[in-house]
């Protein structure tokens, strides 16, 4: 009686218990996501965008994930994983109880946490449809999950879910984007090692990261390789060979360098208006562009330097701070700062702490994390304007430094350097296609993502000049059409214009090639006033502006504000003989499954006469021969530009064109201030647009513009460009549109007495008998 009791009991517990853990099983249940949607599981793909070379420049998405199907991951791999996350994978229905056990013991005996227990199943669960709170009622939902996954799907498609989705740190989903980031290829690629180091990051993917704790990440690929030996895995000759594998020291991955954000947003942009946020951002879009990524990284360092040393020339603006009066300010700084040889870069920049100085070696001392840095002062005489070098810094300043070079005791040299304040733009474009190949639309886009190259409006200053030529050469002027340059005045009605030239002077009779050349304010006003603002403006809108022009004489001086964008549209068509091309950047863009969304070709409309355009260049040659640009015959080969600078040296501005690439450069602050005293277009500007063309020049033949139909060569004057004479003391080739040529010769006995020769400078013989009429 008392034994069937206590049974009956017991079977009332027993059942109670079952009961309560069923409704509990139930409960839970009910409040589980529906994993149908798993069938159709599509995961947020990354959109990439490559150079014309292939080479990848930029990225969009919500999770950084590249999907690949699972035969395309190596064996090695997946046994990795197998290893590092979940031997008995293949055995057990979604949850293993005697992982769980052995993860136990082993944690135990080892002291610290070095085994999960959960499944890769369990793992995936865990990843899409719950959250990362450590609740009991979580993990029951993740071993009911688990275990609803493995009987309603294939352990191969459960493995490949898992591979695709698993955060690997860095900012990386799935294996073939941690691949690429961590090695730089494909994951059909990686060896043991590599798969073993990857293998180990779900548990913690931060910690284990090579890149923030390289000996944590040792630590864990050589515990992952190990039990890939101890499972049968690789051979005891492959582990040995594995474990002394270095580790990856920098991230392969594309670097969101600053030379490529301006360029990358403003390509994000445009897709987004075409095709919306989600395509762009989780659609896995892969976007070809125009872009040479190596005329890219040269046009950011080209302005960079541009603007570095601009800002020198302006002085030094002091320390950034200093910590001389706070020791434990100091020791965090440095703490902070690179503790490895490995960290640093030369010609790369870094703050550094001054500790000492040294007169008798003529040097500061300085400290940059645990490395010394020596100061010459032969580095830092630009700023020793206004006191001693050796007087300009004091211990517990924080100043930039460029590392120079590191000795055999890893101490370094440096040069002082200032972070620059003035910004920049540089645009380049190819004028037989009208596709871009470089575009940088500031230094620093996480301080601005203010696009300079597209969006900041302002005036051109004398880079305007040319469409002033340009219309005038329609209406029949030609290079050697001459205008006095003298005082001029307008009355505005409040107050009296009297523009002058750049420096206060005038100069006579000119020909319109020489006022070009040199930028002759005055002439091209009297120009502007002669062929009508209208057809000025006209003529600047077919060749590409189109910002409003106002339609005053301040026009010919370049006082109506546009973008770099539009300037240098503009010169691709003078450059491709006034065929005006729709400026493209996106070429081709494939959707996840391969399909073309769009892909685009070559779009131009003749707009302007190729015989204007050819004659114009030919007049822009000698701004660079002759004139304000002189600095760019170091190129070496044909190019035609303009300078341009605004009042009180706000603006600067070059614009420089061959055959192969037209290239603008505009430098200013943001919000208009002087740049400072004689920062003109040929110092500000030009410089910044040689270095860049120099390098991107170099993959192209030097080539000449060729001469189109309509168009004449004749020996001229050199002096008054007439036809040539046997008076001529020297003679040129000169370039006419057809039917404009000159129609006399050269007579000193009437020429002379013509006021617009009278002034010219001519030389002589007066004693010489001339035949008249000549």
């Amino acid at each position: 009686m008392k034994n069937g009791f206590i049974i009956k009991l017991l079977l009332i517990i027993i059942l109670s218990i079952w009961l309560l853990i069923a409704g509990f099983v139930l409960y839970i249940y009910k409040e589980l996501p529906d994993i149908k949607e798993l069938k159709q599981y599509k995961p947020n793909l990354i959109s990439r965008v490559y150079s014309e070379e292939g080479e990848l420049i930029g990225e969009y998405y919500v999770e950084r994930r590249i999907a690949v199907p699972l035969d395309k991951v190596p064996p090695i791999v997946i046994k990795a994983f197998l290893a590092a996350e979940d031997a008995r994978f293949f055995e057990h229905h979604g949850m293993d109880i005697r992982g769980i056990i052995r993860a136990t013991i082993k944690n135990i005996l080892a002291g610290s946490y070095v085994q999960g227990g959960s499944t890769i199943t369990q793992q995936l669960a865990r990843s899409l449809f719950l959250s990362q709170e450590k609740t009991i009622g979580r993990k029951f939902k993740e071993l009911v999950l688990a275990y609803i996954i493995d009987n309603r799907f294939s352990k191969q498609e459960i493995l490949q879910l898992y591979l695709n989705h698993i955060y690997l740190g860095n900012g990386a989903y799935g294996v073939e984007m941690a691949s690429q980031d961590y090695f730089g290829k494909s994951v059909r690629q990686l060896n043991i090692a590599e798969a073993a180091l990857i293998a180990g990051l779900p548990k913690a993917p931060s910690t284990y990261s090579p890149f923030n704790n390289p000996g944590r990440a040792r630590k864990r690929r050589d515990y992952v390789l190990s039990r890939m030996l101890e499972l049968g895995f690789i051979t005891e000759e492959e582990y040995r060979k594995a474990i002394n594998t270095p580790l990856p020291k920098e991230n392969k991955r594309i670097k969101n360098l600053q030379y490529n954000s301006h360029l990358t947003e403003y390509i994000k942009q445009n897709l987004i208006a075409k095709y919306g946020e989600e395509k762009v951002y989780k659609g896995g879009l892969t976007i070809f562009t125009s872009i040479n990524a190596a005329f890219q990284r040269r046009a950011y360092e080209a302005l960079d330097r541009g603007l570095r040393e601009l800002d020198k020339r302006q002085g030094f603006r002091g320390p950034i701070d200093n910590f001389s009066n706070d020791s434990d300010k100091k020791e965090a700084f440095i703490k902070n700062g690179p503790q490895n040889i490995d960290d640093l870069r030369l010609n790369e920049y870094y703050k550094a702490v001054v500790e000492d100085v040294n007169i008798k070696q003529k040097k500061y001392l300085l400290k940059l994390g645990i490395f010394s840095v020596s100061l010459p002062f032969s580095n830092m005489q630009w700023a020793a304007t206004k006191k001693p070098v050796e007087t300009l810094l004091k211990t517990g300043d924080i100043v930039y430094v460029k590392i120079l070079s590191i000795g055999k005791n890893n101490e370094l040299i440096a040069s002082l350097e200032q972070e620059p304040l003035v910004e920049g733009a540089l645009l380049s474009i190819d004028p037989n296609t009208g596709y871009i190949k470089a575009m940088i639309g500031g230094r620093d886009f996480i301080k601005s993502q203010f696009n300079r190259a597209v969006q900041a409006k302002r005036q051109p200053g004398s880079a305007f000049k040319p469409f002033i030529y340009g219309a005038a050469l329609e209406r029949g002027y030609t290079p050697v059409s001459i205008i006095i340059d003298e005082p001029i005045s307008y009355d505005l009605g409040f107050r009296e214009w009297t523009p002058k030239n750049f420096d206060g002077k005038y100069y006579g009779p000119t020909t319109l090639r020489h006022a070009l050349a040199k930028s002759r304010n005055v002439v091209t006003i009297k120009l502007l006033e002669s062929i009508g603002t209208q057809n000025a403006i006209d003529f600047a809108k077919r060749a590409g502006i189109e910002s409003k022009l106002e339609p005053n004489l301040a026009l010919a001086l370049g006082a109506s504000d546009v973008t770099l964008f539009e300037m240098v549209n503009a010169y691709t068509t003078f450059a491709a003989m006034g065929k005006k091309f729709e400026p493209q950047i996106v070429l081709k863009v494939v959707d996840s499954s391969g399909n073309t969304m769009e892909e685009t070709t070559p779009k131009s409309e003749q707009t302007i006469s190729p015989a204007v355009c050819y004659v114009l260049t030919s007049m822009a040659k000698s701004v660079i021969e002759e004139g304000t640009a002189m600095r760019a015959k170091a190129l070496g080969r044909p190019v035609a530009g303009k300078t341009g600078t605004t009042n009180n040296y706000v603006d600067a501005w070059f614009l420089g064109y061959t055959p192969n690439l037209v290239t603008g450069v505009w430098v200013g602050f943001d919000q208009p201030k002087p740049l400072g005293t004689l920062e003109t277009g040929a110092r500000a500007a030009l410089p910044i647009w040689l270095d860049y063309t120099m390098y991107a020049e170099s993959f192209y033949p030097p080539v000449d513009f060729i001469a189109p139909e309509g168009v004449t060569f004749i020996p001229v004057d050199a002096k008054t460009g007439l036809l040539a004479s046997p008076y001529s003391k020297a003679t040129k080739q000169e370039v006419f549109i057809s039917g404009t040529e000159p129609k006399e010769a050269f007579d000193p006995l009437i020429h002379l007495k013509k006021e617009e020769y009278l002034k010219l400078d001519i030389d002589y013989d007066e004693d010489k008998k001339y035949e008249p009429g000549w």
